[in-house]
Order: C-alpha cells, then sequence, then structure tokens
C-alpha cells in the first residue's frame, strides 16, 4: 500500500500538473480571440470602423469575428453613405436656397423636403444605433456561452480525474491490475 501510495505521488502529481497545464493552454486558446473580438467590437461601438476584425479561424469564434467584419463593412458603407447623403444634403441646401431667395412659396417647398431628409438621415442613424447595440449583446452572449462551456468541461475533467486517482490511491494490492486499467483511463482522461 505504501508503494502504491508512493506511486501514485510519484505518477498522480506530474499528472495533475499536466492537467492543469493544459487546462491553462485551452483557456488561454480560448480566451485570446474572445479578447481580440472583445476589443474589435469595442472600436466598432465607439465609431471607428476603420480597423478590420481579425480573422480567428473557422470555429465558432471565427464564425462570430466573420459575422463582425461583415456587420462592420455594412455599417462603414452606411456611415459613409449616411455622410454623402449629408454632404449631398448640404450641397443641394446651399445652391436650392440661392435659387429660391425670391421666391418663398418655393424657398417653403424645399424646407419641408429638407426635414424630410433630415428625418429619414435620423431615422438611418438610429438604426445603425440600434444595430451595434445588437452586434455587442451578440457579443457579450457568445462570450457567456464561450466562458459556461469551458467551465463545466475543464471542471468535468478535472473532477473525474481527481475522484479517480484518489479511488486508484486507496485500492488494495490484491486489485493491482484493476488499478493498471484505472491509471491507464485516467492517463487518456
Amino acid at each position: 500500500a505504501r508503494r502504491l501510495r508512493e506511486r501514485a505521488l510519484w505518477f498522480g502529481v506530474p499528472a495533475f500538473v499536466l492537467a492543469l497545464l493544459l487546462a491553462w493552454v485551452t483557456a488561454r486558446s480560448v480566451l485570446r480571440p474572445v479578447q481580440l473580438l472583445t476589443a474589435a467590437a469595442q472600436k466598432i461601438s465607439s465609431g471607428d470602423l476603420s480597423e478590420p476584425v481579425p480573422n480567428l479561424g473557422e470555429d465558432e469564434v471565427g464564425r462570430l469575428a466573420l459575422a463582425f467584419e461583415s456587420m462592420r463593412g455594412k455599417l462603414k458603407e452606411s456611415m459613409e453613405s449616411s455622410q454623402a447623403w449629408g454632404r449631398r444634403l448640404e450641397s443641394r441646401g446651399q445652391e436650392r436656397t440661392r435659387e429660391l431667395e425670391a421666391s418663398r412659396d418655393h424657398l417653403k417647398a424645399v424646407a419641408e423636403e429638407n426635414a424630410a431628409l433630415y428625418e429619414e438621415l435620423r431615422r438611418k442613424e438610429t438604426a445603425r444605433s440600434e444595430l451595434l447595440k445588437k452586434v455587442i449583446r451578440a457579443q457579450e452572449e457568445e462570450r457567456r456561452r464561450i466562458a459556461r462551456e469551458l467551465h463545466d468541461e475543464t471542471s468535468q475533467a478535472l473532477t473525474a480525474l481527481v475522484v479517480g486517482m484518489e479511488t486508484a490511491a486507496l485500492a488494495p494490492e490484491s486489485e493491482k491490475g484493476r488499478v493498471q486499467e484505472k491509471l491507464t483511463e485516467l492517463k487518456e482522461l
């Protein structure tokens, strides 16, 4: 029993340390892309649409990054379109003002048209703002889902490993073959 306990310590402690290291590396490989995605989403939410969202692979986070990049491109196009509309509206308003100084009736029609264009621009700005909120909300929900999955899977694997090691350590000498099988299963886990 003492030899078995010593073997369990000699093999168990490094195995446990290796499992912790593997868990840390796995967590890091999931959290790094999520952090990059969060930084990109924060830039988008602050209105900085100049930098593309990095390609993060083919998994769920990568597909989410691709969706963010698509939304960023559409938002950028929408913003540029809105700005162009604003410039056109301003230019048009100036031309109309010069032309219509002589006619008050005509000036009233232009003012109504400008008000309608401004209302449409305001609606587009509101829609863009709502789209940004949805992007951030989707990113937060995805981050929570990934964190839950990572936590559940890692915790279950570590608990199974610890319970199996304790069972192997308490097994009598007569069940050495069964203990070896159990240790082999734990190594695979």
